[in-house]
């Protein structure tokens, strides 16, 4: 039995000794993955906590509607040695897979471990090609990136979207501030902070546990609201939904020893958030944000720092402070490792202009990036309409 591109439905039997493939689509049956699963995301050379089993299924969950799962795996002798976590979307008629997670995949790509990548692979990039979809849109894809690589660039383009600076962590603080911040800087951090002090009584929290980090994001919601209001918000946080699905994502992530979060207080009241993760020996800074009346102090800076701090005492040797190149993350990181929107394996004509058409667009987004202009009318003028038509397109999704 065929697809309308000549293909099998599904893979047929292997006569050699390499993996079987076969596709998930059901959640019941990647819900069953859980343990299996993470240790395939943590044999990654740079592991991704946006790819743990318990993110992506919380995700599917308050955002797959409306979509088809479509999880690609391999097994040897029952055993899961690689997986491909995609869904399926129709956009005006095009089937476009993209990775489970969506804008919240950052650093995903195919899992399989170190030593079989050159076997499962390019195995699962066959299982793929037989699979009923136009084109893929993956974003979050590293430079490094074991999956774009097997594809080739001539079947799948890469657009840099994000600057994902990096920094490397020494082990005593002392030193690290020394060299990372300038004396003005330092100065000026002591200085606001002595300020702050003044505020009241000042306390830093961290939390690790499911129930301290349910009761944290309740601050988090909060700081996040009346940081953003009506200005450019991709991240969720500010949609019930988003809340809802933060809140799952995160007591199951608190259950594997990943999530933080990381609260500071003027006499009890919290003021600025930091969440963020410990994978492996790297901390991934994700969502950070404070309440705008204390912005004269650098409570955004400081908390990030507080995080840092953290994440230096539990002995992790790397930071990821992913999204772009602000100002406070260039000052801090030692060099930029960027994500790519990975766009192309047409497979058909449709899936062709798909792809011709995105690329085309993402290319000029990216021009237009560098315009102080543009940027300027992205976060001050557009602001409260674009999140006023998010906000339509959620409840019209889950409606």
């Amino acid at each position: 039995m065929s697809d309308r591109y000549g293909l099998p439905t599904t893979p047929g039997p292997r006569t050699d000794d390499g993996p079987v493939c076969e596709t998930i689509t059901d959640e019941s049956s990647f819900a069953g993955l859980a343990g299996s699963w993470d240790n395939l995301v943590r044999s990654m050379p740079r592991p991704s906590p946006f790819m743990l089993h318990g993110w992506l299924l919380a995700w599917w969950r308050h955002f797959g509607s409306s979509a088809d799962l479509a999880i690609h795996v391999a097994r040897r002798d029952g055993e899961l040695i690689g997986a491909l976590p995609f869904f399926v979307r129709s956009r005006l008629g095009v089937r476009v897979a993209a990775f489970l997670g969506g804008g919240e995949s950052a650093l995903s790509d195919v899992l399989v471990p170190e030593g079989l990548s050159a076997v499962v692979v390019p195995r699962l990039i066959e299982h793929l090609r037989a699979s009923r979809i136009d084109a893929v849109d993956l974003f979050g894809l590293p430079h490094e990136s074991r999956l774009s690589a097997a594809v080739g660039s001539s079947r799948i383009q890469l657009i840099e979207r994000v600057e994902a600076p990096v920094l490397e962590l020494g082990r005593d603080w002392e030193t690290f501030s020394a060299a990372k911040l300038h004396a003005s800087r330092r100065r000026t951090l002591r200085r606001r902070s002595r300020s702050l002090a003044a505020e009241g009584n000042v306390t830093v929290e961290l939390v690790r546990d499911t129930d301290g980090i349910g009761a944290a994001l309740d601050d988090a919601f909060r700081l996040h609201a009346l940081r953003w209001g009506s200005g450019p918000d991709r991240s969720t946080l500010a949609t019930p939904i988003g809340q809802r699905f933060h809140r799952d994502a995160l007591a199951d992530l608190a259950e594997g020893g990943v999530a933080r979060l990381t609260t500071m207080k003027v006499d009890g009241r919290a003021i600025a958030f930091q969440c963020w993760f410990a994978l492996g020996t790297s901390a991934y800074l994700y969502r950070q944000s404070y309440d705008p009346t204390f912005a004269r102090f650098g409570v955004g800076f400081a908390i990030a720092l507080e995080a840092i701090k953290a994440a230096m005492a539990e002995g992790m040797a790397r930071v990821e402070l992913l999204g772009g190149a602000e100002g406070y993350k260039l000052e801090l990181a030692d060099r930029v490792d960027p994500m790519y929107q990975g766009v192309g394996f047409a497979q058909s004509f449709s899936g062709r202009a798909y792809v011709a058409a995105r690329v085309a667009s993402l290319r000029a987004f990216q021009r237009l990036r560098r315009s102080p202009s543009v940027r300027r009318l992205y976060y001050e003028g557009f602001g409260p309409a674009r999140r006023a038509v998010t906000s339509l397109r959620l409840r019209g999704r889950h409606a």
